[in-house]
């Protein structure tokens, strides 16, 4: 039982991950693309 009950924390952590890698892509694209437009 406790490990089924962990499994959806584990999942919505994953969730939050991507979400935070996601943002940090589109940041690093978003920075790299005005920088290539400045020059």
């Amino acid at each position: 039982m406790n490990k089924k009950d962990e499994l959806p924390q584990t999942g919505s952590q994953q969730d939050e991950w991507l979400v935070a890698l996601g943002g940090l892509s589109i940041l690093g694209a978003f920075t790299v693309f005005s920088k290539k437009r400045e020059e």
